[in-house]
C-alpha cells in the first residue's frame, strides 16, 4: 500500500490545526488522498468527488462571524 508522503501529511495536519479545525478533518482528507494514490478512488469521478467534498466541508467549523476563511 502506498501512503501519502510524510511531508504532505504533516503539512496538511498543521494546516488543519492552524485553521482551528478538528484533527478528524485532516484524517478524512488524508484517507481520501490515500485512496486516490492507491487507485481505490478516481479523483475524476465527479459523483465521488462531490461526495468527498461534502463530507469534508461538513467537517469544517466556521467561527462565530464566519470571517475565519476570508
Amino acid at each position: 500500500m502506498i501512503m501519502v508522503n510524510d511531508k504532505i501529511k504533516k503539512a496538511l495536519e498543521q494546516a488543519v490545526f492552524d485553521a482551528n479545525q478538528k484533527p478528524e478533518l485532516a484524517s478524512k482528507l488524508l484517507s481520501w488522498m490515500d485512496n486516490v494514490v492507491n487507485g481505490n478512488e478516481n479523483i475524476n469521478d465527479a459523483s465521488r468527488y462531490s461526495e468527498r467534498c461534502e463530507i469534508s466541508f461538513n467537517s469544517v467549523e466556521l467561527g462565530e462571524n464566519n470571517d475565519d476563511f476570508e
